[in-house]
């Protein structure tokens, strides 16, 4: 499936948040895993090769220039409070045309046409709705649906069931070896995350493993030490000496360097420390 019609479609919902907090929310790069089938919902999907997002030419994503010019034009907005919502999006769309090019408005499958939203359910047979949010920290109530309160939740999504930390542990653990993958999302940027050796660990001069718990976890999210880096894809595991190593598919350029690229493996103790 494209992940640039969603993004395209995400960038499109952005833009008009910002005109309608009249510039308080954020228009910036990568959001929540939930973005996906909220878009979906909203606007469909459609397969990778009729929506590639790649210039003639390009073979790698960048979007930085992209963001310059959509920044730059959202500040003049806010400047001279333009806030006509049809001609900002206008012109947004037109920014994402010139580096993207554009979504489809249909795709032809064996024959058969289908406007994106047909596709997903007609074709795909997606329910968007059989998807749950699953979340642990200490700063809202437990057993609740509740904001998850970084930045990429930019639209304030309350969905995620927030869960004490050995049952949001069990909750992949139980998944994973149940056949279902999982989408997560967290911090990425640690001493103890090396791409060469392809391994997430906590080191101990960070914290032995016996002081991990609901406590060290939100201590760290609450000083930022812990953000809300990077979402990648949780699609196996492997027990070793009474310890579950998650096996992390991973879009990163650190996941090529070597080995089996685009691969981590995350010891369970990183992520029940370090993964939201």
């Amino acid at each position: 499936l494209s992940p640039i019609h969603t993004a395209y479609w995400e960038y499109i919902e952005k833009v008009k948040e910002f005109v309608h907090t009249r510039g308080k929310s954020i228009v910036e790069e990568g959001s929540e895993a939930n973005a996906v089938t909220r878009i979906y919902k909203m606007y469909g999907a459609v397969p990778v090769e009729v929506c590639t997002g790649l210039l003639p030419g390009q073979q790698y994503h960048d979007h930085s220039d992209m963001v310059k010019e959509i920044h730059t034009y959202l500040n003049n907005v806010k400047s001279t409070n333009a806030w006509d919502e049809d001609e900002v999006v206008k012109v947004v769309k037109s920014l994402l045309k010139h580096y993207l090019s554009v979504t489809p408005t249909e795709v032809v499958v064996d024959r058969k046409k289908y406007s994106p939203k047909e596709y997903l359910t007609n074709y795909l047979k997606l329910n968007v709705d059989d998807y749950v949010d699953v979340l642990s920290y200490m700063q809202q109530p437990y057993w609740q649906q509740v904001e998850y309160e970084v930045p990429d939740n930019w639209w304030h999504n309350k969905d995620y069931y927030n869960v004490p930390l050995d049952d949001f542990m069990n909750v992949l653990k139980n998944a994973i070896k149940n056949g279902y993958t999982l989408a997560i999302g967290g911090d990425v940027s640690e001493a103890g995350y090396d791409s060469w050796t392809k391994c997430a660990v906590v080191p101990t001069f960070d914290i032995p493993s016996e002081y991990i718990d609901e406590n060290s976890r939100q201590f760290r999210f609450t000083n930022e030490t812990t953000t809300d880096d990077h979402g990648i894809h949780l699609v196996g595991y492997e027990e070793l000496a009474g310890k579950t190593w998650f096996l992390i598919k991973d879009s990163g350029a650190g996941s090529r360097n070597t080995g089996d690229k685009g691969y981590y493996f995350y010891h369970e103790d990183y992520v029940k420390l370090k993964i939201m």
